[in-house]
């Protein structure tokens, strides 16, 4: 009887063992093919990212060529979507540093507000084409500290160039910075007219590869950049909601 039970609890363990084998290796292949699905849709995004800037560029030259429209505005609009690209792709490069821990902090001592105004002024053309207001609200006194300027440079550019995603035509984007702890840091806050966003659609917001709403407003997007984000704005020991 000994036998037996031993025998039983033996053969009822490696039914255990394998059933458990099994569903691990069904969840690693589902977990596979996320991924896979994941990647799939993250490039397929950064192929339409890409060739919306070089439809335009291309329009644009098809337009100087033949002489039609107005030179300097089409130079212009040639000029914003390079610039686009660029960025995009500067995008995609330091994704790819923060995914192999080789991205790196480089802080220099400076006017945070004049550099906040000066990035907002070089993103306004973002805004022009759908008729947004581009606002921007500093204090009177100079907000100096240390900060990485590439990296703050990128933090904003992400925040409103999603902005202008969900703002609509005639909305107004508004950015302000202030010293709320009596210098000990700064803070930088954009807003927008927009719908808004749901509670529900919160908790995913900085997830990787996410992407929240863009097909219903007729957007498109990348799903990294809120995510690069944050991890840019850890990276410099700030917090961002």
């Amino acid at each position: 009887i000994i036998l037996f039970i031993y025998l039983w609890g033996l053969i009822v363990r490696r039914r255990e063992q394998e059933k458990s084998r099994l569903l691990l290796l069904r969840q690693e292949k589902e977990s596979f093919e996320e991924l896979n699905r994941t990647k799939l849709r993250f490039f397929t995004n950064v192929t339409h990212e890409l060739l919306t800037p070089l439809t335009v560029i291309s329009a644009s030259i098809s337009e100087l060529r033949a002489g039609k429209g107005d030179m300097s505005s089409l130079y212009r609009i040639a000029e914003v979507n390079v610039a686009k690209l660029v960025r995009l792709l500067q995008q995609i490069l330091e994704f790819r540093k923060v995914e192999t821990d080789n991205i790196k902090l480089r802080v220099s001592y400076g006017d945070i507000g004049a550099f906040v105004n000066s990035t907002v002024e070089a993103l306004r053309p973002l805004t022009l084409k759908q008729s947004m207001k581009l606002e921007l609200k500093l204090p009177d006194e100079r907000l100096t500290g240390y900060f990485d300027p590439d990296k703050l440079d990128k933090i904003l550019y992400n925040l409103v160039s999603n902005a202008t995603k969900y703002s609509g035509s005639d909305g107004t984007i508004t950015i302000s910075a202030g010293t709320p702890d009596n210098g000990r840091s700064v803070v930088i806050k954009i807003s927008d007219t927009g719908q808004g966003i749901p509670k529900s659609k919160l908790t995913n917001l900085f997830k990787r590869f996410y992407d929240g709403d863009y097909r219903e407003h007729n957007t498109t997007g990348t799903g990294i950049g809120l995510s690069l984000t944050k991890d840019l704005v850890e990276l410099s020991h700030g917090t961002i909601e």
